[in-house]
């Protein structure tokens, strides 16, 4: 039960509940003057024989004369009842400094059983809102294995636009992972395709090169253009290669679309054959920068 409780802005409390219809919260901290609280009871919770919730119920007190009154509602596609997301709002100071790997939410909640969820009394201000899979209930975004909801807006809430409605999220996992060159080959004596893991940002000619293996000259690299058949690969246009020769591809300073940067230089093999043109090494080997 005490898992599905949260108290916005955030509050600590201890719990005393008996399996009853009665459940009392013990605040630990102290009420600051003329503030709303919100007590959320998230859809996680379950009553003695496991039962869920099919809503989040929320409630609010006041130290001040007034119960804030703005609210955000939407719903968030594409979850099952089985899994265990929640509603992250986050009011905006300063835009840059919001991050739900490093920040816990200034109001929680979670998601009903058809997706759909309600934050209620909010105060005026702009807020942005995340749906964070918050599997080890540390209340913030773990990337590497959490999946998200990120929102297409921030949401202002004032006096002539005291509600939100329709703030509706899909599901997705975030992108971690750096950029790796995984191949390397000639297609005729003047031109090599160069396969990355994925699409990249901002290659540029002078982080590429390529060099004979044995006796390290340099071979030039003309031109390079994305294969639009597949964008994760690019055509080196070099001068001509030499017939049984081997080369090695040098590539430094890859990132992609999420800001994944690629600390390592990546180095891939080819061979040169007349009529063949074929790889000699797949294998990717990882230098220090």
């Amino acid at each position: 039960m005490e898992q599905s409780i949260f108290i916005s802005p955030p509050l600590t409390y201890d719990t005393d509940w008996s399996g009853g219809d009665a459940l009392t919260l013990k605040l630990l901290d102290s009420l600051h003057h003329d503030k709303t609280y919100v007590v959320t009871i998230g859809s996680g919770a379950m009553d003695a024989r496991k039962n869920k919730l099919r809503d989040s119920f929320q409630f609010a007190f006041a130290t001040g004369d007034r119960i804030n009154d703005g609210k955000i509602n939407g719903k968030v596609f594409g979850i099952s009842r089985q899994d265990n997301f929640y509603i992250y709002a986050y009011q905006i100071t300063h835009p840059d400094s919001i991050d739900p790997a490093r920040t816990k939410a200034d109001f929680l909640s979670q998601p009903g059983e058809d997706g759909s969820f309600l934050l209620n009394y909010l105060s005026h201000g702009k807020y942005r809102v995340f749906v964070i899979e918050d599997l080890n209930k540390n209340l913030l975004l773990d990337p590497d294995f959490e999946r998200v909801g990120i929102p297409f807006t921030d949401i202002s809430l004032d006096s002539s636009n005291i509600s939100m409605k329709d703030l509706n999220f899909r599901i997705t996992r975030m992108d971690t992972t750096a950029p790796t060159v995984v191949g390397a080959r000639p297609t005729n004596n003047k031109k090599v395709l160069l396969r990355i893991s994925e699409p990249v940002r901002n290659l540029l000619l002078n982080n590429i090169t390529i060099t004979d293996s044995l006796y390290l000259d340099t071979l030039a690299i003309i031109g390079f253009a994305q294969n639009q058949e597949e964008l994760s690969q690019y055509f080196l246009f070099t001068t001509q290669q030499q017939s049984e020769e081997y080369y090695q591809v040098s590539v430094k300073n890859l990132s992609d679309s999420s800001g994944n940067f690629q600390s390592e230089m990546q180095l891939q093999s080819f061979q040169r054959r007349d009529n063949a043109f074929q790889i000699s090494q797949t294998e990717t080997v990882y230098t220090g920068s």
